[in-house]
């Protein structure tokens, strides 16, 4: 057992053994520069409720938001086949007002039925979209015409993040693009969400947009709120506590915060601002006894890391000795 302190109440995670009848992947992907990370999928993931704080999807998701730093679109899409997905749209360079993303989807059992499982994350700040995260009013949009996808609307102006709900709406864009195209059936559909720093203030914004969707009219929503599985990173305040970012219906959207990091900071708490759904925090100073254990554990593998860098670099640093031997060597 392994405790997470929260924003709302202390959790405790079980990390369950594979159960015989679980359909288990297991990857040891290559990310280049001598990295390599175990992902692990399971289908049984999905015959849970979303409102369950899941913590081997949490690492799933991690994981592969942080690969789509790789601003390298082929690749990106070969992560993604490695682990069964298809269907793949994914954008590495999207514009100001946007947010890089991935769309990808396979087919899943669960609970003896066949679903499509899309899953669709969202990257951290790419080039000018920095100029979007502190422009909260929209006052500064570049307002281009062909992103095929409106802007936020103005009546959201002081409620929420402008900037991080223009991503918002032009992911929300895609996503519907993205189902229509393949002919996904909400009945037969699980959604999964997930984004790192702006990209999880979008997927933040997003899942409570298809919630509310949902509990409106089932009928014309994009998807049913019981099968959306949200899980976000560094996830910046998005919207003023008072439009009831913690109402029941949105507990299902989970965000893991360094209460360290100035990102998760914006928009200000005093300002009134919050996220939607549950926060769970990193252990610090100011909210874990044990901190001092963790840094030291910390430090460990940071430094085993950096040795295991040196080794790697090892080589290239002996040929510039040689070469700088032979220069001196040489001089008068």
């Amino acid at each position: 057992k392994y405790p997470y302190p929260s924003d709302h109440h202390p959790v405790i995670v079980e990390l369950e053994a594979v159960s015989l009848d679980d359909i288990m992947l297991s990857k040891s992907i290559d990310f280049g520069e001598n990295k390599t990370v175990e992902v692990v999928f399971k289908n049984s993931w999905f015959e849970k409720s979303n409102y369950v704080y899941n913590h081997e999807l949490a690492q799933f998701c991690a994981d592969y938001v942080m690969m789509g730093y790789c601003e390298n679109k082929q690749k990106m899409e070969g992560y993604l086949k490695e682990m069964g997905f298809d269907t793949i749209d994914c954008c590495m360079a999207a514009g100001r007002d946007e947010v890089n993303y991935f769309i990808a989807s396979k087919n899943i059992t669960v609970n003896g039925k066949t679903e499509t499982l899309v899953f669709a994350a969202f990257i951290g700040s790419y080039k000018d979209q920095w100029y979007s995260n502190f422009d909260p009013y929209g006052t500064q949009r570049a307002n281009w015409k062909d992103r095929n996808a409106p802007y936020a609307a103005e009546s959201e102006k002081d409620k929420v993040h402008l900037g991080f709900a223009d991503a918002r709406e032009y992911v929300y864009a895609r996503l519907k693009e993205y189902i229509t195209k393949n002919n996904i059936n909400k009945d037969n559909m699980k959604l999964l969400l997930s984004g790192h720093s702006r990209g999880a203030a979008t997927a933040n914004l997003l899942a409570a947009k298809l919630i509310d969707e949902s509990s409106v009219n089932t009928a014309t929503a994009t998807v049913y709120g019981d099968d959306i599985y949200t899980y976000t990173f560094a996830t910046p305040n998005t919207a003023l506590t008072s439009l009831g970012t913690q109402q029941s219906n949105y507990k299902k959207i989970f965000n893991i915060v360094n209460p360290e990091d100035f990102v998760t900071k914006v928009m200000l708490k005093y300002w009134g601002f919050g996220r939607y759904g549950t926060t769970y925090t990193l252990p610090s100073k100011e909210n874990d006894n044990n901190y001092k254990s963790y840094l030291k554990n910390m430090k460990f593998l940071w430094c085993t890391a950096r040795l295991s860098l040196a080794k790697y670099f090892l080589p290239l640093v002996l040929a510039l000795c040689m070469v700088l031997c032979v220069v001196f060597s040489s001089m008068p």
